[in-house]
């Protein structure tokens, strides 16, 4: 099921979008809700995921609410690349998947939000260190 309008605005990464992203983001950034029980684990394969509730951690790290991974700072080049994290749950928890490449790669219609988006995941993933 993909994310209605009022889900999405109503997370703090995603409350500037316009009713009209609706036409494009679910689909083009693979958009997906998932529960997650406590105790139980997710890899991000290629994604991004952001933390919508609960708590868990990523190698020692504890994640909140609002925080996002599934990428991280190329030492080389200082430009962020996807990177297979695994999500540990320590509570029931809630999880906005996002496809990883929307980071690097610009559809054709390079829609105002997605550099937004692109600009509010990188913040987030830049202040976890």
């Amino acid at each position: 099921m993909e994310p209605r309008y009022e889900e999405l605005t109503a997370l703090p990464l995603m409350s500037y979008l316009p009713r009209e992203a609706m036409d494009v983001m679910p689909n083009c950034f693979e958009l997906r809700f998932e529960n997650i029980n406590a105790g139980s684990t997710r890899s991000s394969k290629g994604r991004l995921g952001y933390l919508v509730s609960g708590r868990g951690s990523i190698r020692g790290r504890e994640l909140r609410p609002d925080d996002v991974f599934g990428a991280g700072e190329n030492p080389m080049t200082g430009k962020l690349r996807l990177v297979d994290e695994i999500f540990s749950a320590a509570s029931d928890s809630r999880m906005l998947w996002l496809e990883g490449e929307i980071l690097s790669n610009v559809c054709y219609r390079a829609c105002w939000f997605h550099g937004r988006l692109v600009q509010e995941l990188t913040r987030r993933i830049r202040e976890a260190k």
